[in-house]
């Protein structure tokens, strides 16, 4: 197995028709649109200034409490009576993954249903830091240990990985100077666009590993050659920005594609920002909105 990692932009495949630069969109009030093939719809509201209640169309089946029983758990030689907390997903996932914790240092996520595990988190403030002592760790050196963990689940030239520093400032007052974790992400991109197809490993820099979570690696495996319109999934947002605030507003956006994922009927849904500056017909005063806006092209 290769163990580089992808760190170039991708390169654009010619036959994929997908443009990844932010889209302006303006001037479309009262215009009609041809109607698109695809279909958009809210998936979150990050900012709403207006008195419109942008409601979130639901792509998945709300998650809901199990009651499931404990079990008994064996994760790097060590066992864990686990008893069943809640069930979840992670953002724009379409899988369900139910939460188990040990009481209070350990959290462990499986694959709904199954014993295939798929999370696990240690509660860094559970350590007892009063005399707690190591010798740092550096982030490349943390990095190694996150692929190392990470190779056993994807293929780590198909992914980008990015890196972020966290700091545990409650920690660090308790004896325990500068502890600190390294959050890597490892991310496949498609025609330049991320995917939900992805890993998390998190390196504290005492070694320790804090967390980690393959539930949606390998999603986008065997599908590089995916292909849509980019001109329909414009029509798509223009149309659903039409309906929500053509008859109370001028506005402009922004569109710009965050995200490929899949919903938990195998459509193929892409996830795009959209930012928009309206004006109220009774006023020049502005407002913004932030959307996720997702649309099912597949």
């Amino acid at each position: 197995m290769k163990r580089r990692i992808v760190s170039a932009v991708l390169i654009l495949v010619s036959l994929l028709s997908v443009s990844c630069k932010s889209q302006e969109i303006t001037g479309l009030n009262g215009k009609e649109l041809q109607k698109s093939q695809y279909k958009s719809f809210i998936c979150d509201t990050e900012l709403n200034e207006t008195e419109i209640d942008l409601k979130v169309d639901y792509w998945r089946e709300p998650v809901k409490f199990k009651n499931l029983e404990s079990k008994h758990f064996c994760f790097e030689g060590k066992n864990y009576e686990l008893v069943y907390q809640s069930s979840t997903t992670e953002p724009y996932s379409p899988f369900e993954e139910d939460e188990y914790h040990d009481g209070d240092k350990s959290y462990f996520s499986f694959k709904s249903g199954t014993e295939e595990m798929t999370g696990f988190l240690f509660n860094v403030w559970a350590l007892d830091m009063s005399d707690y002592k190591y010798v740092p760790i550096t982030s490349d050196e943390a990095q190694i240990k996150a692929e190392e963990i990470a190779s056993q689940y994807i293929e780590l030239e198909d992914y980008v990985v990015t890196k972020e520093k966290m700091s545990y400032t409650d920690i660090s007052e308790m004896n325990c100077d500068g502890y600190v974790s390294y959050k890597f992400k490892f991310i496949r991109h498609i025609c330049g666009v991320p995917t939900m197809d992805r890993a998390r490993v998190t390196i504290g820099n005492d070694g320790r590993l804090i967390s980690f979570n393959f539930s949606t690696a390998g999603l986008f495996s065997g599908k590089e050659n995916i292909d849509f319109d980019e001109k329909e999934v414009e029509l798509s947002i223009a149309e659903k920005m039409k309906e929500l605030f053509d008859s109370k507003y001028k506005y402009e956006y922004t569109q710009e594609k965050k995200l490929l994922t899949y919903t938990s009927k195998g459509e193929l849904l892409l996830v795009s920002e959209v930012r928009a500056v309206l004006i109220p017909e009774k006023t020049d005063s502005p407002v913004n909105v932030v959307l996720m806006m997702g649309t099912v092209v597949g």
